[in-house]
């Protein structure tokens, strides 16, 4: 029997999956007749993107947001393939290595900006089967590659939301041509309901919602009869019910054999150094975080691999690979478990680097375990700090102290381990001032550290979810993934108000701007593996414009070549995006010109458009601004970037009256409420209704809390209807926040 099990995008492409590797050689152990192939669509979607563009995707894209362009201007100039070639070299020098964190930085954008981009695309596709030409070629594409292997079963593995939509779309379109069973599995279906997964897609068969190397094999052993009564974490129809049995979870995961990466080209993978994800135990040996979720794939008790066993992986894998960096990937890690893998790396003299993920920052975790673990070849830990607010930290549930989480990472500097912060934004009770106070630490330990902040999200089957009273928060709608068919898959996720403290959007604002007012990028767990085994601090470093800049100059060379595989309006197009990039806006605006009389495409149009009037509107030509704008809503009638366009375009016209009417639509849209709000409080101040315009700032405020200059506008008009005591009360607040921004000016 040929088995395919596929890990699909979007992740980023320096990581190697691991849970198919472990599938593929337990089934191959354990049944002989059994053979597996493991593709990795992931990395090869992305090389196939650096080394042929996005054929047109900004171009195709059924997104609302006329603002989203995937950096596609690099992609077709190849400033992204030179990007990914030199990510795959290790910096030997400082300077070095300050260019590699700009072009990781410019990576982790056009990444980010790609799936963006895609996912309307898939969820298009998977509820109303529409199929547009970029997305149609590479999905048959990579349907052609799975079904070259003549498998008799394929499996998608599917680790998060990221990749959940392409392997849905995946196995339509293999459902469509062939009879083959599609299973899916992967950690993202422990938080799933898999009766509503088969209720809604009747192109999936079989689902496994739990621990799979043991279930799986019971399944191809009881495939040839059907009789699956007796297959654990499996869920499939049985006439017209489904039956969804319990999840079955494996004691002895020494019996497990080691993962066979052997399907997988390493050298594909856009990192300087080969690293191999190792997992040595299942479950969190704390489980109780009141936030997280992520024993659910896992039960909810601690099972560890003998020591060992561990260790014999890294030797079996350095012997076969010929590699020596390694991450491990587990939930927890306990500070005894990694004194005793670290000694047993020190017995045998193993030349390893490698990197750990799970890590609490508690006590024992001492300067005497961490110098230990660095002589065996440890260099990044992954802390779950989530607070520096001891009373958050207690209402979290985290067992850890603020002292301890400063001792060890100070210390991890002191030794020479690069401490990778996980800082929660958000949770429920939490203050402005508070934040504010974290913030600080943050930025204090930002040359020790690289920091990863996260916005609290409220998750089925998390402490605080089970609590609302206990956590001060109501409880609203459970979020949507999917609806078709008259039919619903939710996502793990809830909409909550918090009843007390910050919301999660201003806790975002204050964060972004106390810590994130400066250019900073932070390495995935990959990149921080292996360069923090460099002597090169990772430490935070200004993303240099001009780099960005010579990028642009550069893809602007060679667009302008002719030379490129692009049609003709896609072209003058991307020039156009290329010089609004640097601010040429004479030139982005021939570039869009020329891309609007030669366009076919009503809906590219109306793209084009929306890009002309903002440049118009930048070069103070709004009488043409306006033009662009209105024709953009022929067929975007619905977008509230270009009602805010139009908005902006009339306010500087002085048709007061007019803007109004649009910034309110806008508004209707829910487009960027701050900064529409703020732009109707001109508008009602420039009319004299003064007591609209104040109600508008003090709207634009609570969505932009950090903005200064709010509270200078109500100062204003507080002091021109006499209100004095509330003027005073605003010039305050100006000056505390302009006092911060000072600040922050100096310290950068």
């Amino acid at each position: 029997m040929k088995i395919c099990l596929v890990f699909t995008p979007f992740h980023r492409p320096n990581s190697i999956p691991f849970g198919i590797a472990y599938l593929k050689s337990n089934l191959e152990r354990n049944i002989p007749k059994v053979r597996v192939k493991n593709i990795d669509l992931n990395v090869i979607f992305f090389n196939r993107v650096i080394q042929e563009g996005l054929n047109g995707l900004g171009k195709q894209c059924l997104s609302n947001d006329l603002e989203c362009i995937p950096l596609e201007n690099l992609v077709v100039s190849g400033e992204i393939k030179r990007i990914s070639e030199r990510l795959k070299k290790r910096p030997s020098t400082q300077k070095d290595f300050n260019l590699y964190v700009n072009d990781a930085y410019i990576f982790e954008k056009f990444y980010k900006e790609v799936i963006d981009c895609y996912q309307p695309l898939f969820k298009s596709f998977i509820e109303q089967d529409i199929l547009t030409g970029v997305l149609a070629k590479i999905l048959h594409q990579d349907v052609e590659r799975i079904l070259t292997e003549e498998p008799e079963i394929v499996g998608f593995s599917i680790l998060a939301e990221n990749n959940f939509s392409y392997s849905l779309a995946l196995a339509k379109l293999i459902k469509l041509r062939t009879k083959i069973p599609v299973i899916l599995g992967g950690a993202m279906m422990a938080h799933l309901e898999a009766r509503e997964l088969l209720e809604a897609f009747d192109f999936i068969d079989f689902i496994f919602h739990g621990e799979s190397e043991i279930a799986l094999e019971k399944f191809i052993k009881f495939f040839p009869s059907k009789k699956f009564d007796k297959v654990p974490s499996l869920a499939y129809r049985k006439g017209h019910h489904i039956q969804v049995h319990e999840r079955e979870y494996i004691n002895d995961l020494d019996v497990i054999p080691f993962p066979d990466f052997s399907d997988f080209d390493l050298e594909s993978y856009i990192s300087p150094e080969k690293v191999l994800p190792v997992i040595s135990s299942r479950g969190c040996y704390w489980k109780r975080c009141a936030f997280c979720t992520h024993n659910l794939p896992y039960s909810n008790y601690l099972r560890c691999r003998q020591i060992k066993n561990v260790i014999d992986e890294l030797e079996a894998q350095m012997a076969r690979f010929k590699i020596r960096h390694f991450l491990f990937v587990d939930e927890s890690i306990s500070p005894n478990r990694l004194r005793e893998m670290s000694e047993e790396i020190l017995k045998r003299d193993l030349p390893v680097y490698y990197g750990a993920e799970g890590m609490r920052p508690e006590d024992d975790l001492s300067y005497e375990l961490l110098e230990k673990s660095y002589d065996s070849g440890l260099r990044w830990i992954y802390l779950g700090v989530e607070s520096v607010t001891q009373r958050l930290l207690n209402k979290m549930d985290k067992g850890t102290n603020v002292e301890a989480v400063k001792g060890i990472i100070e210390n991890c500097y002191k030794i020479g381990i690069c401490p990778f912060i996980s800082y929660m934004i958000g949770f429920p009770t939490q203050t402005e001032k508070e934040l504010r106070e974290e913030c600080l630490f943050l930025k204090e330990h930002l040359p020790y550290s690289t920091v990863e902040t996260s916005l609290f999200t409220l998750l089925k089957g998390s402490s605080v979810l089970n609590n609302p009273d206990k956590y001060k928060i109501a409880v609203h709608s459970q979020k949507v993934l999917f609806e078709m068919n008259n039919k619903v898959v939710h996502s793990p996720v809830f909409n909550f108000v918090p009843k007390k403290g910050l919301t999660t959007h201003m806790a975002e604002k204050i964060a972004d701007n106390e810590l994130f007012s400066e250019s900073h990028t932070s390495f995935d767990e990959i990149m921080n593996t292996v360069l923090s085994a460099t002597p090169f601090r990772l430490s935070p470093i200004d993303i240099k414009t001009d780099h960005l800049k010579n990028y642009l100059s550069s893809a602007i060379k060679i667009l302008n070549t002719k030379k490129l595989k692009i049609e003709e309006d896609y072209r003058h197009f991307l020039l156009g995006i290329s010089y609004k990039q640097l601010n040429q806006l004479e030139l982005a605006v021939a570039g869009f010109e020329r891309a609007e009389k030669i366009a076919l495409e009503e809906k590219f149009k109306a793209k084009i458009r929306f890009q002309l009037g903002e440049c118009y509107e930048r070069k103070g030509r709004y009488h043409e601004a306006i033009h662009s704008y209105e024709k953009a809503l022929e067929i975007f009638s619905n977008n509230g970037a270009v009602y805010l366009g139009l908005g902006r375009a009339l306010f500087y016209l002085k048709e007061y009256q007019e803007a109004i009417k649009k910034l309110n639509k806008a508004l209707e849209l829910n487009y960027k409420e701050g900064q529409v709000h703020y732009l109707l409080g001109f508008c009602y101040e420039k009319i004299n209704n003064y007591k609209k315009a104040i109600a508008e700032f003090k709207k634009a405020e609570k969505v932009e809390p950090e903005d200064s200059r709010i509270n200078f506008f109500l100062f204003r008009r507080y002091r021109s209807i006499g209100q004095l005591e509330h003027a005073n009360r605003e010039l305050d607040k100006w000056a505390l926040k302009f006092k911060r921004i000072q600040h922050r000016a100096k310290s950068k």
